[in-house]
């Protein structure tokens, strides 16, 4: 490890800055003192007509200009770094809520993560020092990179000057993303390099950049040189240092414009799913609506697409929480088991709490639709009412009930994200 610290350098110049969406700002900035040329996205992560979206790992491999075709977003910046045979990232990758089967966070990467949820969408920087072996479910989308940038509002002045990848001691062509201490602020932020006008920066200016000038709290690097490149609305506004942008393994994406909402729906069961129903249990989505489930008809909330939790309270029963990605104009399925609290096993701090799995999944309360025309997300069967047979499905359960908690008593799995910071 090498210290490198930047010295004082003229603060660079806004050219120009429009909103050319809700809740999309974009600036140009002019360093003559370098030279570089600097463009920055600042999105308002409260507004409800922006969307982030990260590339899935069948859309790899493309350029951000195509990226942003293939996803209808209007912003789009190059993601992390990776290997040219394959386009294997670094680091975590993770689109349309599904993790990369080949990509995995290590002590080398850190990664922003994102979802929507209840009032914003909701984004978190992780720095390399923090290994997560498994992305929460709540997850959209993650993509990697390194290294931080910018920390507990403060600039990083320690870089790696033997890091060949990201070269963060020599002026370069650069991408990082940004955030403010309120998490309502994000940017993201290209540099061109490697060009008479425009040599780049090092680390450490892009890292007086984002916290001095933009006012991030946090900030981490992304892949830079030849890879650097914005697109806004269909147009490749940076100057790539090889004049046409390149193949990267993945990217960040800003989609706008307010989608069809989907629909979050199910049924209230008592231990597994198609067990009995539990009449007059209260569903209150996170948003504070509520409805009192009639035993019959589902209930359901009409939501605006994103991450959303419902929760399920009886009387004599433990309440529940069930999550699922609501897609855009379509339904998801996710109905509740609940226990009976005096059959409910409190194991402790370190242990999870008694009850089976519902209908194969690996947390009470999962469900794979149930009625026809549900869509669920296990790919387990689905039956509506008056289909299986419930005496058969209840012995089963409480056979899986009895495995579950033998097992796995000693060890929690916790399902994060389905809470709202």
């Amino acid at each position: 490890m090498i210290a490198w610290t930047g010295t004082a350098l003229a603060e660079p110049v806004q050219v120009a800055s429009e909103t050319p969406h809700p809740g999309v700002t974009y600036t140009t900035w002019r360093d003559d003192a370098l030279p570089a040329d600097i463009y920055s996205i600042e999105l308002d992560l409260t507004s409800n007509e922006i969307d982030l979206v990260a590339t899935t790992e069948d859309q790899r491999g493309v350029t951000p200009s195509a990226f942003a075709t293939a996803a209808a977003a209007a912003v789009v910046v190059n993601g992390d770094y990776f290997k040219p045979a394959g386009f294997v990232p670094a680091g975590a990758a993770r689109g349309g809520a599904v993790s990369w089967s080949n990509a995995r966070d290590d002590a080398r990467s850190g990664f922003v993560r994102f979802h929507r949820g209840v009032n914003r969408i909701e984004v978190d920087l992780s720095p390399p020092a923090e290994v997560v072996e498994e992305l929460p479910e709540a997850a959209e989308g993650t993509v990697g990179g390194r290294p931080m940038l910018v920390q507990g509002g403060a600039p990083v002045t320690q870089f790696d000057c033997d890091d060949q990848q990201a070269m963060p001691c020599d002026p370069a062509p650069r991408t990082a993303v940004a955030m403010s201490a309120d998490k309502n602020r994000m940017w993201l932020i290209v540099v061109d390099g490697w060009q008479s006008g425009s040599i780049g920066m090092r680390a450490a200016e892009l890292a007086d950049f984002a916290q001095d000038v933009l006012g991030a709290d946090e900030a981490l690097m992304l892949d830079g040189g030849s890879a650097s490149a914005m697109v806004l609305d269909g147009t490749l506004v940076s100057s790539p240092s090889d004049t046409v942008e390149r193949p990267v393994a993945n990217h960040i994406g800003v989609k706008v414009g307010v989608p069809v909402d989907g629909l979050i729906l199910g049924h209230v069961f008592e231990k597994v799913i198609d067990g009995p129903r539990i009449t007059g249990a209260l569903v209150t989505l996170d948003d504070g609506r509520s409805k009192t489930y009639d035993g019959a008809a589902v209930w359901s909330f009409a939501v605006r697409p994103r991450w959303a939790c419902v929760t399920a309270t009886a009387d004599t029963y433990h309440e529940a929480i069930q999550c699922r990605h609501v897609p855009a104009d379509a339904e998801r399925y996710a109905s509740i088991t609940m226990i009976p609290s005096d059959e409910y096993i409190d194991a402790g701090p370190d242990a999870p709490d008694g009850g089976p799995p519902a209908d194969g999944g690996g947390e009470p309360g999962a469900d794979a639709g149930t009625d026809s025309g549900g869509t669920g997300v296990c790919g387990c069967g689905q039956g509506g009412p008056g289909s299986g047979d419930p005496s058969t499905a209840f012995t089963a359960g409480l056979l899986v009930a009895a495995l579950f908690v033998l097992r796995q008593r000693s060890r929690r799995r916790m399902v994060q994200g389905t809470r709202e910071s």
